[in-house]
């Protein structure tokens, strides 16, 4: 029988060298299905993870011994895109999908739908990040764009600066500076999202409809400008 196992980077201190290693350990246990997109830890209990594959959400109590399906995606054209987190509240988790933005407040037990998208195009999310500035509101990477959510899905602002563009990953440093990996290159905004400026292009631009590949595994980090 083919054995499945989840591997987790573990960084390892070293006191004496005064530097940190990394080391690949395999848990003893595995979800059922071996093609695991997304893994969080939670902050304030590491026995606490959460796995997603590209259809389901699995929670582990006791440290990936044994695992649990805690959400299921319906649909032929709907997938995990993304997983995360709440910053202030761990124990609430938000998966965006192909459909728009599931959240559970409890650890997985009950789960709901915030988000639906603004338009058809909308609706596919492929990234979620917290707002440093305003604890209620979520920023989405969605395939029509950079949309400015409330956490509990009652409101939903599409910012229409940036045109049509797919967003693949946002970065949101200090209170007004933001950045995105789209399909037409790395945008940046200091005045949170008013006004864009391209600081990298793809040589090839993809198509609207491709979905994200080489431009939301760049390090966007480097591109922060200091003030």
């Amino acid at each position: 029988m083919k054995t499945q196992c989840l591997m987790i980077l573990v960084l390892l201190l070293s006191v004496s060298m005064g530097s940190a290693r990394a080391e690949w350990v395999s848990l003893p246990g595995a979800p059922p299905e071996p093609d695991i997109a997304f893994v969080a830890i939670h902050p304030k209990d590491s026995h606490l993870l959460y796995a997603a594959t590209e259809r389901n959400v699995y929670l582990s109590k006791d440290s990936g011994l044994r695992w649990k399906q805690v959400l299921s995606i319906r649909g032929d054209l709907n997938h995990v895109r993304f997983m995360t987190l709440d910053e202030l509240n761990p124990d609430i988790i938000y998966v965006a999908t192909d459909k728009g933005v599931q959240k559970s407040e409890d650890s997985g037990k009950h789960w709901k739908t915030i988000y639906r998208g603004t338009g058809t195009k909308a609706k596919a999310v492929y990234w979620i990040s917290a707002d440093p500035a305003q604890p209620d509101k979520l920023w989405l990477g969605t395939a029509h764009g950079l949309v400015k959510l409330s956490k509990d899905g009652a409101e939903a602002h599409r910012l229409g600066s940036l045109g049509q563009l797919s967003v693949y990953s946002v970065r949101l440093s200090g209170e007004k500076e933001i950045i995105l990996s789209t399909n037409r290159g790395i945008y940046r905004s200091v005045d949170a999202g008013e006004h864009w400026e391209r600081v990298l292009t793809d040589r090839e631009s993809r198509p609207e409809n491709e979905e994200g590949a080489a431009l939301s595994q760049v390090e966007i980090e480097e591109f922060s400008t200091q003030a």
